[in-house]
């Protein structure tokens, strides 16, 4: 080849790599979610564990903190646009919509439909247009249409255990995922690419996996995901991003400020007050991608003496690094503001297992099976209106979210050794 056909197609690829990057853009913005809405989340397995970890979950209400909204998730494992199983005599999700008064409606699929490769590609392409038309038909606020937003499937990770052409499977979703694109386009739907971003994650080595058999997420899927995910619905102010030099001295500062430094008999002490939310620690015992790292909040401390440094906070707790690792920077994560936040995803958990309880009860055929009839059966439907209220109340309460304190003060002192 010479140069000037390798400088014409170097110049081609730069121009699909720039088109590729603008089309991963989705035109999701915070105007898809409004005060009071009830958020549901549709689809197959990603959309049903979602329950099980609470990150997507929690990360939107605070992003729609002042909006004060509530989420149920619909989803269920095995699920397709459509084939939805259940148990005999079950409501419809039709019904289940409707009893919420769903507002706006998150679609989850396109994994198991890929697995039909490019011929059934334009069926899952009607199958979704087909969808997304039938719940515009619908008003189950009984006031408006749902809103809806599309998501993608993630990539498929290449682990040892995996008998799977992993090229194929990718390849499969990247078409499934444009055809997601495609539909959004068409029909006006926001939509959010996920298949590319957790290909990239998946290729970089320097963090946990992201699923546990190759399309399932893990914990630290999760997690990961989430920030990607919720990003794209609604961008949030910038994560708490903070330099300083070995005398305290703010050198850099985003995400919040440093007030009132002050020198201590051991060390330094200073204000730290924060612009927004803190972010959410990542499973225990998972190592974050270096790409992530700018969804959590962190410190510099540059110039400070050699050895090992502890930096508290109120409450207890502390970090302890070497002044090496803190001139890199180092993650936050346990400061009083960070456990309000993890104890408000807990709570998210135990809401969406109690609705869980009711909606997904393991004892179907008591309740609308072929023993409802029973005394057992008839004694049932009475325990699952409980599980539905408490459940109920528990959303309602978690959409008035307590603002944490943006202000603490944080003290450095070096380690002695004994």
């Amino acid at each position: 080849m010479n140069h000037s056909c390798f400088l014409i197609r170097s110049i081609f690829n730069l121009v699909l790599a720039v088109l590729f990057v603008g089309l991963a853009k989705s035109p999701v913005n915070g105007q898809s979610f409004q005060e009071r809405d009830r958020v549901a989340i549709v689809g197959g397995a990603f959309a049903d564990l979602m329950h099980l970890h609470g990150y997507s979950e929690t990360l939107l209400r605070h992003r729609c903190a002042d909006k004060h909204i509530m989420v149920r998730n619909f989803g269920w494992a095995g699920d397709t646009l459509t084939d939805r199983a259940r148990p005999d005599n079950f409501a419809s999700e039709d019904h289940w919509l409707s009893d919420y008064k769903t507002d706006v409606i998150v679609l989850c699929f396109g994994m198991g439909e890929s697995f039909a490769g490019d011929g059934g590609l334009a069926a899952f392409g009607n199958d979704l247009k087909n969808l997304a038309e039938h719940y515009r038909s619908q008003t189950y606020n009984g006031v408006l249409a749902p809103r809806l937003i599309l998501v993608s499937p993630t990539a498929h990770e290449d682990v040892a255990s995996s008998h799977v052409d992993v090229h194929q499977r990718n390849n499969d979703l990247r078409n499934y995922t444009e055809e997601m694109r495609r539909v959004s386009a068409e029909l006006g739907i926001p939509f959010v690419d996920l298949f590319a971003p957790s290909k990239a994650l998946m290729a970089q080595s320097d963090g946990s996996r992201l699923t546990s058999n190759g399309i399932h997420l893990s914990a630290y899927g999760y997690w990961a995901i989430s920030q990607i995910l919720v990003d794209e619905l609604i961008p949030g102010n910038r994560p708490l991003h903070l330099v300083l030099d070995g005398g305290g001295q703010p050198i850099q500062a985003e995400g919040g400020r440093i007030n009132q430094i002050d020198r201590t008999e051991t060390g330094l002490s200073w204000n730290v007050e924060a612009n927004a939310w803190p972010t959410l620690a990542p499973p225990e015992g998972s190592t974050v991608h270096a790409s992530l790292r700018r969804f959590q909040d962190q410190i510099a401390i540059r110039s400070l003496p050699s050895g090992i440094h502890c930096l508290r906070f109120p409450g207890g707790q502390s970090i302890t690094a070497t002044d090496k690792q803190w001139s890199a920077g180092v993650i936050i994560d346990s400061t009083p503001r960070h456990r309000q936040l993890e104890a408000y995803r807990k709570s998210v958990n135990e809401k969406n297992l109690k609705y869980f309880h009711g909606w997904r009860a393991l004892n179907q055929v008591h309740i609308v099976g072929e023993r409802r009839k029973s005394p057992s059966g008839r004694a049932l439907p009475a325990e699952l209106i409980e599980w539905f209220r408490i459940a109920g109340e528990q959303d309602r309460d978690l959409s008035s979210i307590l603002q944490p304190s943006r202000n603490e003060t944080w003290t450095l002192e070096p380690k002695i050794s004994k």
